[in-house]
């Protein structure tokens, strides 16, 4: 009883350190981000180009697909928000600028340019192979173009982490998500032919 409750003091003891240098932490970035960040030139070039890509891609947008489309782009959204939180967790890169201080580290990656880029070329690009050759130019223009220009800026540093490294991560990101999409679209397609078998089956 009395080694339990040591080991439950110890564990309390380092989760009290944790909470006491997490919040710093926040501290220090909501001033980080409000003192240097917040309408800097680098927080206008992000909002600006997010603009510009949210209405290029809805003007491109087949908005017969559109919920198709968006949860296509969700779970790319949602692969790149992870993968983000992953690699600044472990130190591997660092945004020195964002849109907000405490959402994702950068908005306009995860949320916009490569879930609006990765829409229109699932949307266009509707043959494996043709979409395998869209998203290997697309990988390696957002790793050997995009990632060095957000660095220049002043946007994102990177670490632990080299541009090729980005490179097959970005294909598989989007070969996953449309296997991972045409297969829930075959399934609806089978629910939806059971059923209507279903309706028009004799008594």
């Amino acid at each position: 009883m009395i080694h339990k409750y040591i080991l439950d003091l110890n564990n309390r003891l380092l989760f009290d350190r944790y909470l006491e240098a997490k919040k710093e932490m926040t501290t220090l970035r909501i001033e980080h981000w409000y003192k240097y960040e917040f309408l800097s030139l680098q927080w206008f070039g992000i909002i600006f180009i997010s603009i510009i890509f949210i209405t290029v891609w809805w003007r491109l947008l087949d908005k017969k697909r559109l919920i198709e489309m968006l949860l296509f782009g969700f779970f790319i959204a949602t692969s790149a928000a992870i993968m983000d939180g992953v690699g600044t967790e472990f130190n591997a890169w660092e945004y020195s600028v964002k849109v907000l201080p405490v959402f994702f580290p950068l908005i306009v990656v995860d949320l916009m340019m490569l879930p609006l880029i990765l829409m229109l070329l699932y949307q266009f690009f509707t043959e494996w192979k043709g979409f395998l050759v869209a998203i290997t130019i697309t990988s390696a223009i957002f790793s050997f173009i995009v990632e060095p220009m957000v660095e220049y800026t002043g946007i994102y540093q990177t670490f632990a982490w080299k541009y090729y490294y980005s490179f097959p991560i970005y294909i598989l990101m989007g070969l996953i998500n449309k296997w991972l999409m045409q297969a829930i679209i075959c399934r609806q397609k089978r629910e939806s032919k059971y059923d209507g078998q279903s309706t028009h089956s004799p008594n």
